[in-house]
């Protein structure tokens, strides 16, 4: 029940915190399930993309693991605990070669 309820706080806080037409992107590593689920919530196309072909103030969905950023330099916006699933933005672009 707990994680039905973080679950559900997820696209609203998404909602609140980047415009409905600002491109939302999900890392590889997010399960497909949620991707679909938050996207029919948020009423949005949430496309996929490695968070190391992201460009600087992109938004991702990316899961909570160390290493996942890809060497790119990003905020947290917010992470629900329940979830593992954070929203973050990318303050640097692609990470040099």
């Amino acid at each position: 029940m707990l994680l039905m309820l973080g679950f559900a706080a997820l696209p609203v806080r998404i909602n609140a915190t980047i415009p409905v037409h600002t491109p939302l992107f999900a890392t590889l590593e997010v399960d497909n399930n949620a991707v679909i689920v938050i996207a029919y919530r948020l009423g949005r196309e949430i496309n996929r993309k490695p968070i190391a072909c992201g460009e600087l103030n992109e938004y991702f969905l990316s899961p909570l693991k160390r290493g996942n950023l890809a060497g790119c330099e990003a905020r947290v916006l917010f992470s629900p605990e329940i979830d593992k699933i954070a929203l973050v933005t990318l303050l640097s672009g692609k990470p040099a070669s």
